[in-house]
């Protein structure tokens, strides 16, 4: 059998031998271009101090937001995603290719982060619910550069450091963060005003209370303007009946049985899920999530925007603990999404 590589070398050679002498540009980036592209980095760094620019102002011209190659059309893209097995005809595949050892293998097309920075970018109120120490708001912030003083940011967290951590940092840097308590068993998001637009998010922190209050998505029910609300949790197992019935019932035999069976359950679209389901037992993570978030769809100004189910990304590495996207959208007066 003819080694693909050597194929292709002698193809190359026949090219090469066809080819017209033409001159190329040097495309080599030198050490001196680098140099003065730091010092003028450097220079607006300066001007930005000077002129009493906020800390995101600055950062914001230095780290990189993050990028995804989500709507890559490219022939080359596409077969190489087609090589892999997956479809490519929706218009934003959840499967995009990536490189390791020599070969390219499928991995997750979606960063939950940059999802909600673009949803933060065209909202005038930003909440995360569950917001630890605020370093999700923070990155929000320095994304968002200067556009931070058009909006207004909420860190509602149950652990009352955490409330501290995010209002002394905020006022430390003089940003537009409010840290509030908040408790997912007994929500109240009335104080977040709701004159224009509101974004609230949850990141990996509804996933720690086994059953939340319905009352949330009653109060968001009760904005007067549109409101996005987009869920990153470990909740795609939740869609099984099944799975949930033997949480409620605290059926040990049947986990201890999922765990003696799973690996035999690799090969199949239910792994991810059952490793999940697993861990969630485990540590006795969330169970009421995804039914309530389908009980709030329901309502017929409320329209789901994208759902992706049971991935890893760059905020969360952990394959027995995937997460779950949701992006829904609820607007006052109904209209289509």
């Amino acid at each position: 059998m003819t080694d693909p590589f050597d194929e292709f070398l002698r193809m190359a050679a026949e090219l090469r031998s066809l080819r017209r002498s033409t001159k190329t540009a040097d495309l080599l980036y030198s050490k001196e271009a680098y140099e003065g592209h730091w010092s003028k980095v450097k220079d607006s760094i300066t001007e930005s101090i000077a002129a009493g620019e906020d800390l995101p102002t600055i950062l914001s011209s230095l780290r990189p937001r993050p990028q995804m190659t989500r709507k890559s059309r490219s022939p080359a893209m596409l077969s190489i995603t087609k090589s892999l097995g997956f479809d490519v005809d929706g218009a934003r595949p959840t499967i995009r290719p990536t490189a390791v050892n020599g070969y390219f293998v499928p991995s997750a097309n979606i960063e939950p982060m940059y999802e909600i920075l673009k949803v933060a970018r065209e909202s005038k109120y930003i909440v995360e619910l569950g917001a630890g120490p605020g370093w999700n708001l923070l990155d929000l912030c320095i994304w968002l550069g200067r556009k931070i003083r058009e909006k207004v940011f909420y860190g509602l967290e149950y652990a009352s450091s955490g409330v501290e951590t995010i209002n002394f940092v905020s006022q430390s840097f003089n940003l537009p963060i409010l840290g509030h308590q908040f408790n997912f068993m007994d929500p109240d998001i009335s104080y977040i005003p709701d004159n224009e637009s509101a974004l609230i998010f949850t990141h990996h922190s509804i996933e720690q209370v086994e059953n939340i209050s319905k009352k949330l998505y009653d109060q968001i029910l009760e904005r007067k303007s549109t409101t996005h609300v987009i869920h990153v949790e470990p909740i795609g197992w939740q869609r099984f009946p099944e799975i949930i019935d033997a949480r409620k019932n605290n059926d040990e035999v049947f986990f201890q049985a999922l765990n003696v069976k799973k690996n035999s359950l690799l090969d199949t679209s239910f792994a991810a899920a059952a490793f999940s389901a697993l861990h969630s037992w485990k540590v006795h993570y969330n169970i009421n999530a995804l039914s309530l978030i389908d009980e709030f769809k329901k309502h017929a100004n409320v329209h789901e925007i994208e759902r992706v189910i049971d991935f890893n990304h760059s905020y969360n590495a952990n394959p027995f603990n995937a997460s779950t996207y949701i992006r829904l959208r609820y607007d006052p007066v109904c209209s289509p999404p």
